[in-house]
């Protein structure tokens, strides 16, 4: 219960800066770690020929920009958008009147 409710000290760990940021890069960083790698792969000239230690290292490093760039121009207004969009549909659907079950017992 202590790590759910943020009173555990693993739980408070995750607050210090800049682990919260790099969680919500998390997933704009999985979905593109896989195209950095091929697009590494392709286009530079003896990538393929390094240490697989150094091909993962540089493959993070060119993954972090990537995800920072998705999540601030896509991801985040991709989310605005379709939160504005839910916001304005219960709106227009909050008006109308509920349907009400026919009774046919009559």
């Amino acid at each position: 219960a202590g790590l759910a409710e943020g009173l555990d000290p693993l739980a408070q760990a995750f607050t210090v800066h800049p682990l919260p940021w790099l969680g919500e890069l998390a997933y704009a960083f999985y979905a593109f770690q896989c195209p950095v790698f091929f697009a590494l792969t392709r286009w530079c000239a003896g990538f393929s020929s390094l240490d697989p230690c150094a091909q993962v290292m540089i493959c993070l490093l060119c993954s972090l920009p990537t995800a920072i760039v998705v999540q601030r121009y896509i991801q985040d207004p991709a989310g605005r958008w379709i939160s504005s969009l839910a916001k304005r549909l219960s709106q227009q659907t909050s008006h109308l009147p509920t349907s009400r079950a026919v009774d046919d017992s009559k």
